[in-house]
C-alpha cells in the first residue's frame, strides 16, 4: 500500500508539474496539487506544491489564494528557502551570486597553480577558506593549498597537507586525487614495497553494482564555455523534470585536460539509467553551441569513480557502461 501511495502521490505531482511548465495549464495544474494535498495531507512534495500554488496565484491574481499559500509556508516551514525567498524577493539573486564569486575565485586559484605560481596560488586559496567559508568549494581550496605548499616547501609538507584534506574530506571529489599522490609519494619513499606489481586486467577495472549508490558523470573538454553549458543545461534539465529531487552537482579538473562533472546520488543503477535516458533525450543538452562530441555522459556506480579517477581510463569504461549497464547491469536490478 506504501510503494502504491507513493507512485500515486508522485503521478500526482508530476501531472500538476507538466500543466504547469510544459502546457501552461494553470487551472489543471492547480487541481493537480491541490487534490495532491487534499488526499496525501503529510506527501512529501507539500512544501513544493505550497510555493508553486503560492506563485501560480500570485500570477493569477488571486491575491487571497496567494496570501493562504504564503502564510502556510511562512508559519509551518519559516526556515526554508522558499520562505526565504518570500521574505528577500533577491535571496535567489544573492545565492546564485555568491556561488558565482566562489566559482570565479576557484579558478583563479587553480589557473595560478596550474601555471606553477606556488605561492600566490597558497595566498589565494587560504583566502578563498577565509573568505567563503563552508561549501562546496572548500575542499578544493584546500586541496590546492597543500599542493601549493608542498611546491614550495617539499614532499613533506605536501604529504602532511594532503592527508588533512584527506581527513577532513573523505567524500569530497578532490579526495581520491589527493589519495592519488600520497601513493605516489608512498611509492617514492618505500620504492621496495612496491617492485613487480601485479598487472591488472583491464577488464577487472571495473565492477558491476547495480544495487549501489550511482552518480550521472560528464567528461568535459576544460572549457568553460563547454563545461560551464552542460552544467547549466543539466541544471534546467533538473528544475523542469525533477524538480522533486535535491541533485548535488560537482566539478573538478580530471588528468591535465578534461573537467569531470558528477550529478549525485542515484539509489541504484536502475533509477540512475532512468535518469540518463531522459536526460540524453532532452533536445536542450547541448544547446548553447556545445558539440555532442566533446561531451561523454554515463552513469557510474560510486565504487567505480575512484577508479576513474585514477586510471584517466574514459573510453574503457564507456564499453564497460555499454556491455555491462546498457545490456545487462540495470536489467538484472529490475
Amino acid at each position: 500500500m506504501r510503494k502504491s501511495d507513493a507512485r500515486i502521490v508522485r503521478a500526482y505531482y508530476m501531472m500538476g508539474t507538466i500543466y504547469k511548465e510544459e502546457l501552461n495549464n494553470t487551472k489543471k495544474a492547480i487541481a493537480a496539487f491541490e487534490e495532491l494535498n487534499t488526499r496525501y495531507p503529510d506527501n512529501k512534495y507539500l512544501l513544493n506544491t505550497y510555493y508553486v500554488l503560492y506563485r501560480t496565484y500570485l500570477d493569477e491574481k488571486n491575491q487571497p489564494k496567494a496570501d493562504f499559500y504564503k502564510n502556510k509556508i511562512l508559519t509551518e516551514y519559516p526556515d526554508s528557502e522558499f520562505a526565504l525567498l518570500i521574505k528577500n524577493p533577491e535571496y535567489a539573486q544573492e545565492l546564485n551570486s555568491k556561488k558565482s564569486e566562489v566559482e570565479v575565485d576557484y579558478r583563479e586559484v587553480f589557473n595560478t597553480y596550474h601555471v606553477g605560481d606556488y605561492q600566490n596560488a597558497y595566498t589565494l586559496a587560504k583566502r578563498g577558506i577565509t573568505k567563503f567559508g563552508k561549501n562546496d568549494y572548500l575542499p578544493k581550496f584546500e586541496f590546492i593549498k597543500a599542493m601549493s605548499l608542498g611546491g614550495l616547501k617539499g614532499i613533506d609538507s605536501l604529504e602532511y597537507g594532503l592527508k588533512l584534506v584527506v581527513a577532513k574530506y573523505p567524500n569530497a571529489d578532490v579526495t581520491p586525487l589527493a589519495n592519488d599522490v600520497l601513493m605516489a609519494i608512498k611509492k617514492q619513499k618505500n620504492p621496495d614495497l612496491f617492485k613487480a606489481p601485479a598487472v591488472a586486467n583491464p577488464k577487472d577495472t571495473f565492477i558491476v553494482n547495480p544495487d549501489g549508490e550511482h552518480f550521472i558523470v560528464a567528461v568535459t573538454p576544460d572549457n568553460v564555455k563547454i563545461a560551464d553549458g552542460i552544467k547549466t543545461n543539466i541544471s534546467n534539465f533538473n528544475n523542469i523534470y525533477y524538480s522533486d529531487k535535491k541533485f548535488t552537482t560537482n566539478s573538478n579538473l580530471f588528468g591535465t585536460d578534461k573537467q569531470l562533472i558528477v550529478i549525485k546520488t542515484f539509489e541504484n543503477a536502475r533509477e540512475a539509467m532512468t535518469y540518463y535516458e531522459n536526460l540524453m533525450s532532452d533536445p536542450d543538452l547541448y544547446k548553447g553551441g556545445i558539440n555532442k562530441k566533446d561531451v561523454d555522459i554515463f552513469i557510474m556506480s560510486a565504487d567505480n569513480l575512484p577508479v576513474l579517477y585514477k586510471r584517466k581510463n574514459v573510453k574503457s569504461y564507456l564499453l564497460f557502461f555499454e556491455d555491462n549497464y546498457k545490456k545487462t547491469a540495470v536489467k538484472k536490478s529490475n
